[in-house]
């Protein structure tokens, strides 16, 4: 199985997470972001789901904002 990290976070952060993204991915690690991965026509919450059950390790980016998102709490 490929290493795929799914990085779950408050939609706030999402600067901080696009900078964590591209330090991943400079290492070559494949990264899963819903902005970037979910098309703008597709079920957000299927897609998560499917983004959880698919990928080897998962980041929780736990900040002021994230540790109150249902989003966050149910990915967690």
């Amino acid at each position: 199985m490929t290493t795929q990290v799914m990085v779950s976070y408050a939609h706030e952060d999402k600067d901080f997470v696009d900078k964590l993204a591209q330090a991943l991915k400079g290492d070559n690690i494949p990264v899963w972001i819903d902005h970037t991965n979910i098309p703008g026509s597709a079920k957000w919450q299927r897609e998560i789901e499917q983004a959880l059950r698919s990928c080897t390790h998962v980041i929780v980016v736990l900040t002021p904002l994230s540790v109150k998102s249902e989003w966050v709490k149910a990915e967690y």
